[in-house]
């Protein structure tokens, strides 16, 4: 805006009109002009002027005007420039800019001014606009004032909608987390001077992941819209509801005289998620889990209310998804603790921290190694090694688990290539892959560009999954096993018996062994004699399906004898060996 009017001043400068002479303003730029006359030159100044699309006047000292340009004519509704002139700068402005405008003049002096001002349009409406006004000199003295009146309508449309956009989510038109942060700093500080609380609750659409990558963005971004919505009709008029990212949504209540009224709202947008939502007369259903924080229980300020309203949702997830979850103290504890571990796994992921130990399996039948489970060890710089249960599950949170698959199934490939260099006698060795690492596109293409590299086969490379993972995850994961089955790398569904899949959807699976859970090993005397009855149901069903059937966590010889009356072919377990790390699998080996 500054440069168009720096523009438009130095056409200014080539004219200047009197009541009856035409003349040529002369001077460099930024400095006071000079007036000289010129009678025959003011044509070509002239056009200039009347075809700019800006409005222009020459003003005498004391703000009459005695030219005014077409542009000018248009903005202010005139059907000629006759209708201006004679006219004082005042009459085109409101009554209340008078006293700005006097002011404005008065500061001309010998230099350019300019302000913003509302001038009133054709119709009478006020109308923004830019007036500049430089003085026109001759001779040392200023005989006259030229102004430049810019509409700024559209310029300031343009700026509102970068405002907004600075302030709100492009998809929806919902506040964005900036807005948001700001909307929340406000309630706290009304809820401390009236004692009030305020609520924070995070919502997540749950496995929206999986309907976008399956149906494609533009129905992704169309269940954002309808959530956007349908979240709003559940709210109060006062409370903000914002997007902060992904299919994460943000609900701000403010003043509430008790924090568990939270709970209400939370309810009704559990609830609402209950019917499905329509997309091209295609039924997709989609729930909710949602997380409250309230102030001051759960932070003192925006960001500490996130946190707290975030380890809740993930709370709500655990637990079953379509729910809400409190905040507690002991989540915060428990999200911290998760934040540094994953930050010192990053750490070890960077510096090969982890190790492969490995978990023989044994032949009932012969009571020999006939395989071996890479299990992942984390060795810390210190020698301490860090069970996988502590770290997994975060692994599998943050979406690390690829990173951590795909470094162990190098470890893995190399140490095979090793043994066979050794002569060290080698059965098939399997890696547990996770539904992240099958979602990933280049899955397969790094999972064989691997095993090519180190010259492993597929037959000495198995792959486990565990049954929950495949129920949960849709068609994708399936489709890439069945792709690495093909190419004859064998697959065992592990812990069976705890994701809780139909026969039908059983018979379905890409799998060549079961797996029994190791806590069906773990059970009570007195529940012996059901467990027997479940062990039977699925030795008939893998032999049905023509499949092998294994079982661990095998630890005494009355387990293993056992579990071999009931017909079970292999097992794995602390009766024969519990995992081992490279060397001492390599001495078992060669005994």
């Amino acid at each position: 805006m500054n440069t168009r009017l720096h523009e438009l001043e130095e056409a200014l400068r080539a004219l200047a009109y009197g009541s009856a002479d035409a003349v040529v303003i002369t001077g460099e730029a930024g400095e006071p002009p000079q007036i000289i006359s010129f009678e025959n030159a003011n044509l070509p100044y002239r056009i200039l002027i009347d075809t700019m699309s800006e409005g222009a006047a020459a003003l005498t000292p004391d703000s009459e005007i005695l030219y005014a340009n077409p542009a000018l004519c248009h903005l202010l509704g005139k059907t000629s420039p006759a209708e201006i002139v004679g006219m004082k700068l005042y009459d085109i402005f409101p009554d209340q800019c008078a006293g700005a405008l006097r002011t404005l003049l008065a500061s001309v002096g010998n230099k350019k001014v300019a302000a913003e001002f509302d001038c009133l349009d054709q119709g009478g409406e006020l109308q923004p606009a830019m007036l500049s006004l430089s003085p026109i000199i001759n001779r040392g003295n200023t005989i006259g004032v030229m102004a430049l009146i810019v509409d700024t309508t559209e310029h300031k449309k343009a700026m509102q909608h970068i405002q907004f956009l600075a302030h709100h989510d492009p998809l929806t038109g919902l506040p964005n987390r900036s807005l948001l942060a700001d909307r929340c700093k406000q309630a706290i500080a009304e809820a401390r001077r009236r004692n009030t609380q305020v609520g924070l609750l995070f919502i997540d659409l749950d496995r929206f992941k999986t309907v976008n990558d399956t149906l494609g963005h533009i129905v992704g971004d169309s269940i954002l819209e309808s959530t956007a919505r349908k979240l709003q009709n559940q709210i109060r008029q006062e409370d903000t509801l914002a997007r902060i990212g992904g299919d994460e949504f943000i609900v701000l209540l403010p003043a509430l005289p008790d924090g568990k009224d939270a709970s209400v709202v939370a309810s009704k947008i559990v609830n609402a998620f209950l019917t499905p939502m329509s997309n091209a007369g295609q039924e997709i259903h989609i729930s909710t889990s949602v997380g409250i924080a309230i102030y001051p229980e759960n932070g003192n300020d925006f960001f500490e209310l996130l946190k707290s309203a975030d380890a809740a949702m993930y709370q709500a997830k655990k637990q079953g998804k379509s729910r809400y979850v409190f905040a507690s103290a002991e989540m915060n504890s428990l999200l911290s603790y998760q934040f540094t571990v994953e930050q010192s796994f990053r750490d070890a992921l960077l510096h090969h921290e982890f190790v492969a130990y490995y978990q023989p399996r044994v032949s009932i039948a012969t009571g020999k190694i006939i395989g071996a489970e890479a299990l992942v060890r984390w060795k810390k710089h210190d020698g301490e090694i860090i069970s996988p249960a502590n770290f997994i599950p975060i692994a599998e949170e943050t979406g690390l688990i690829d990173p951590l698959g795909r470094q162990m199934l190098e470890m893995v490939c190399s140490q095979i290539q090793q043994w066979k260099l050794l002569n060290i006698p080698i059965f098939p060795i399997s890696v547990n892959v996770s539904a992240v690492q099958l979602r990933a596109d280049d899955f397969i293409a790094h999972f064989t560009a691997t095993t090519q590299q180190y010259g492993v086969s597929p037959t000495e490379l198995e792959i486990e999954i565990t049954e929950s993972n495949l129920i949960q995850e849709g068609i994708t994961p399936l489709l890439k096993l069945e792709e690495l089955r093909k190419i004859g790398h064998r697959i065992l569904l592990d812990d069976f018996g705890t994701g809780f899949s139909s026969l039908s959807y059983i018979s379905k699976l890409p799998f060549d062994t079961i797996k029994v859970a190791q806590e069906f090993m773990r059970h009570q005397s007195h529940e012996q004699q059901q467990i027997e009855f479940i062990l039977i149901a699925i030795v008939a069903l893998a032999k049905g399906l023509q499949k092998t059937v294994m079982v661990e966590g095998v630890e005494t010889i009355d387990q293993l004898n056992i579990v071999t009356q009931l017909g079970f072919e292999e097992y794995q377990g602390y009766f024969f060996s519990k995992p081992l790390c490279k060397d001492s699998f390599e001495k078992l080996l060669t005994l």
